[in-house]
């Protein structure tokens, strides 16, 4: 079932990919193709590291005494009722958003280091 939901994501993201070519691209080649699949897959990328900086605990103490020192400031707002019991940033990622996430970016990077080749043995 995932491999179904992996392939429908990247092919989306290969659409993307191509729209984008087809709207802002300059000149029609496989340079510019290559272009445009590397700006998606850094979007993926920056979003992954995001994601595994989050999912590895870095943000939970931050986030704890920024709603400490919240509900010190304001105890009476609603939005600093039951601070202690708000889920931490890496209890948000779930584990399934974070392999899709790793699927994508590497089916994405591999596709670029293939088109690259394609391009280099070409010349």
């Amino acid at each position: 079932m995932h491999w179904k939901l992996n392939l429908s994501i990247f092919a989306v993201n290969l659409i993307a990919a191509g729209l984008l070519f087809f709207i802002f691209s300059p000149a029609f080649g496989l340079l510019n193709v290559i272009n445009y699949v590397f700006y998606v897959g850094l979007f993926y990328l920056i979003i992954f590291i995001a994601a595994f900086v989050m999912r590895g605990g870095f943000f939970d103490a931050i986030t704890h005494s920024f709603r400490k020192v919240a509900h010190r400031l304001a105890p009476s707002r609603p939005s600093t009722q039951g601070w202690e019991q708000r889920l931490a940033p890496s209890e948000v990622i779930q584990t399934s958003f974070f392999r899709v996430l790793f699927i994508q970016t590497t089916a994405l990077i591999v596709l670029d280091l293939l088109l690259l080749a394609l391009y280099y043995a070409a010349d």
